[in-house]
């Protein structure tokens, strides 16, 4: 009994030397956390709101165009966005991804887009409500990889980072300043250059249309004849035109209210759908902008002959003339 009394407390000595070694570091000194020495061990809040705006833009990237992962795009939309799509009739997640791919199959940038490689350059934060992001990537556009750098925005609403994609129903210029040269490198392989000095306007246009400007030519809305810039597509058989641009301008009341500034300098303020009659009927749509100088509305009508074809059969060319549009600065 003894010898087993005696033995009990040298090995708890033994237990007791080893969990002190194992505490110790095997006979080192314990390293003192740094919170123990004053030094604070949490990100300070800018560089939290900086990583996080890193990580929205990341998510939204790479989520952006794919079939399994459209519905979770909807989560990050800002508050406008939200109630922009509700207008239009897309009031959620389930919703919002079958109306993206139908924009897809449709042929409508920027939704085919799909993006890799993505790279947060830098991130600009002037207050804690909005932040600008210059990101590079690679983006697969009609089956071409195109590496580009681009500028992304974020606005802060209820603590967390949101995208403003479809402010305004614009699906690129309210969340993506393009770089040029990748707006270029996508339009112009189909497309040339135009400029219009009647209106101070450049754009890009297919090079199977004619076009004119300083011409005059009766419009869907208002009475009388306008003057501006037109696009002219015409069968190739029948010669009949099969489709028409046509961009007028007008003044700005004095009483009309100043658009915000923001990045673009076009904004958009109606878009509805329309009809042309000049010898033959074309349906379309008619979309006016504010000119970010505030003294002048824009007006670009986009119409088909229906006889001939379909109005969604060029929805997508259409688009992408109307995306070009920009002002002479």
């Amino acid at each position: 009994m003894l010898r087993l009394f005696t033995a009990v407390p040298a090995i708890a000595a033994v237990w007791a030397c080893a969990s002190i070694l194992s505490l110790t570091g095997c006979g080192k000194q314990r390293e003192t956390p740094p919170e123990e020495r004053g030094e604070p061990n949490v990100l300070p809040p800018e560089f939290q709101l900086f990583r996080e705006a890193r990580e929205t833009i990341i998510q939204w990237l790479e989520r952006f165009g794919e079939d399994r992962e459209s519905e979770n795009l909807y989560a990050l939309l800002s508050d406008r966005a939200r109630a922009d799509l509700r207008s239009i009739g897309i009031p959620n997640g389930p919703e919002f991804k079958r109306w993206f791919h139908e924009q897809a199959a449709r042929g409508e940038a920027p939704f085919y887009y799909r993006f890799s490689r993505i790279d947060v350059l830098d991130v600009d934060m002037p207050d804690t409500a909005r932040a600008t992001l210059t990101v590079g990537f690679i983006v697969n556009v009609g089956g071409d990889n195109l590496e580009s750098v681009g500028t992304f925005f974020l606005v802060r609403e209820r603590g967390k980072w949101k995208v403003p994609f479809g402010q305004g129903k614009q699906w690129v210029r309210s969340w993506w300043e393009q770089d040029r040269s990748f707006t270029r490198r996508v339009i112009d392989r189909d497309f040339n250059p135009f400029v219009s000095r009647t209106l101070d306007i450049e754009l890009q246009y297919p090079v199977t249309w004619d076009a004119h400007d300083g011409v005059t030519f009766r419009v869907p809305v208002g009475t009388g004849e306008r003057k501006g810039c037109e696009f002219v597509y015409k069968d190739p058989v029948s010669e009949q035109r099969e489709l028409i641009v046509r961009i007028w301008d007008e003044a700005a009341l004095p009483s009309s209210p100043s658009e915000s500034p923001d990045s673009t300098d076009l904004t958009l303020v109606r878009e509805e759908n329309a009809t042309l009659t000049d010898s033959q009927v074309f349906h379309g749509v008619h979309h006016v902008f504010r000119d970010r100088r505030g003294d002048r509305y824009i007006h670009f009508f986009g119409g088909v002959n229906e006889s001939l074809s379909h109005f969604d059969s060029y929805r997508s060319v259409i688009s992408s003339v109307l995306r070009s549009l920009s002002t002479i600065p």
